[in-house]
């Protein structure tokens, strides 16, 4: 496949059109959440807003390790190769 082929610009224009649905999404989803969510008990010790904010990296960084662990394991479960059962 060519950078100039039909098929990889209609991929490329599904991707952009993607983009710029997403985009304003996103932004008006963050600005919801900061507008109307109350603030949260507790939070006026900066120690406090510190643990929480770990926790919130520790939880985003295994939900990434999740996504991962199934990509990896559904090419397992689909590959021939391996036979994982």
């Amino acid at each position: 496949m060519r950078a100039g082929d039909p098929d990889v610009r209609r991929q490329r224009s599904i991707l952009i059109i993607g983009i710029l649905i997403a985009f304003p999404v996103a932004i008006a989803l963050w600005l919801a959440v900061y507008t109307l969510l109350p603030p949260l008990p507790g939070m006026a010790d900066p120690f406090a807003r510190l643990v929480f904010a770990i926790n919130c990296c520790c939880v985003t960084i295994l939900l990434c390790f999740l996504t991962g662990i199934i990509a990896v394991s559904k090419e397992g479960f689909q590959s021939a190769g391996i036979d994982a059962l």
